[in-house]
């Protein structure tokens, strides 16, 4: 195979589903003349593992793509390689070689060979595979040596809930202190008195929160939240526990926009509430605010004096005042929002024109695919080379 038919086949759309490894390799492909064989790109070491496998399984070269895995000592893709193409023996000896305790997992319960595969565990001494080994494969004596000598108090609290030995694994969470999974034992197994110990001497307030809400002492875990000053597992205690005038106080002095809009949309106190995003001038925070309580004017000035593409974005996609917030992503030239303004909202011509100036293959490669303009912009993505990119995921709401 040539590199001119492999830039063809990626640049397909029936293979998008693995889209950041297509724009990758295309940059990569840009180096060499469209009659260079395949031969010549592995021995160049340009596919890459994850790139092989598919390729292998989905149109064809699997000699020359093994020799790619084997290469890369990728025990992922060797996992994959041995699970759904062929040659076992050759790709057990990357998990032995990298001594990777997951894929020796994998191998182990998918594909057999089990004994040998155990030693790799046994060695890693890797508690959180070492649960799952004993949980869905067995051996449960070895496996508990890994737990009882890592002192790893989340997988003996699970190891504790799921498979047993108890007494062993209480003593790994006490001598560990660790708040968090002090709190699951009390909530699941038990020993509240001697766990609660552990959250007073931790001064956690997430454990805090928790222990007051699903098992009780309300006075003593309220210091707790009370001295971290912690804006989020404040607003989460008066939600959810009570003492509303003393934890808003928290939210307030700490002048946290998120924290904020959740009080004023769950609670109340609006308008106490609403001057901490105003003076935060957080543009997430007030369209979140405008889309979900108000004030739209306000807090429309926040958006579009921050300038902030995304939130110009969501503003124009979910409120409204498009062509303001349009200007915020034509001054910004974001590939990514570019995209999705011509996706979702229109102005096509001058979405387009940013992917192609910003030579961002990623967008350019999504744009042919969901938008059109194909020729213009796969002769684009095979001009662009290969930049660096990140795709970002719309904000997810955290605590604390």
């Amino acid at each position: 195979m040539t590199v001119k038919k492999m830039k063809e086949i990626l640049l397909s759309s029936k293979y998008d589903w693995y889209e950041d490894d297509i724009v990758r390799m295309l940059g990569k492909l840009k180096r060499y003349s469209d009659d260079t064989s395949t031969e010549k790109l592995v021995e160049d070491k340009v596919i890459v593992p994850e790139l092989a496998y598919y390729w292998a399984r989905n149109i064809g070269d699997k000699e020359l793509m093994k020799q790619v895995i084997m290469e890369s000592k990728n025990p992922e893709y060797a996992y994959r390689w041995a699970k759904h193409i062929n040659n076992e023996d050759e790709m057990k000896q990357i998990i032995f070689e990298t001594k990777n305790s997951e894929y020796a997992y994998y191998w182990a319960k998918n594909i057999g060979n089990q004994e040998e595969v155990k030693q790799v565990i046994m060695e890693s001494k890797d508690p959180e595979w070492a649960y799952y080994w004993a949980k869905y494969i067995g051996n449960q004596d070895e496996m508990k040596q890994v737990i009882i000598e890592s002192k790893n108090p989340e997988f003996a609290y699970k190891w504790a809930m799921y498979i047993g030995d108890r007494d062993r694994m209480k003593q790994i969470i006490l001598e560990s202190k660790d708040p968090e999974y002090a709190y699951y034992w009390a909530e699941d197994i038990g020993d509240k008195n001697e766990m609660k110990q552990i959250i007073l001497e931790s001064k956690d307030p997430e454990s805090a929160y928790y222990w007051a809400k699903d098992i009780g002492d309300r006075d003593r875990m309220k210091q707790i939240v009370l001295e971290s000053r912690n804006p989020g597992y404040a607003y989460l205690w008066a939600r959810d526990i009570g003492n509303e005038d003393e934890m808003k106080q928290i939210v307030i002095k700490a002048k946290d926009p998120k924290s904020a809009y959740y009080w004023a949309k769950d609670i109340g106190d609006r308008d106490e509430m609403k001057q901490v995003v105003i003076e935060s001038k957080d543009p997430e925070w007030a369209y979140y605010w405008a889309k979900n309580i108000g004030n739209r004017n306000e807090m429309k000035q926040i958006v579009l004096k921050s300038r902030d593409p995304r939130y110009a974005y969501y503003w124009a996609r979910y409120i409204d005042d498009q062509d303001e917030m349009k200007q915020i992503i034509l001054e910004s030239k974001d590939p990514e929002l570019a995209y999705y303004w011509a996706e979702n909202i229109d102005n096509k011509d001058e979405m387009k024109q940013i992917i192609i100036e910003s030579k961002n293959p990623k967008y350019a490669y999504r744009w042919t695919n969901c938008i059109g303009d194909r020729d213009e912009m796969r002769q684009a993505i095979l001009n662009f080379g290969n930049p660096e990119y990140a795709y970002k995921s719309p904000p997810h709401y955290t605590v604390g």
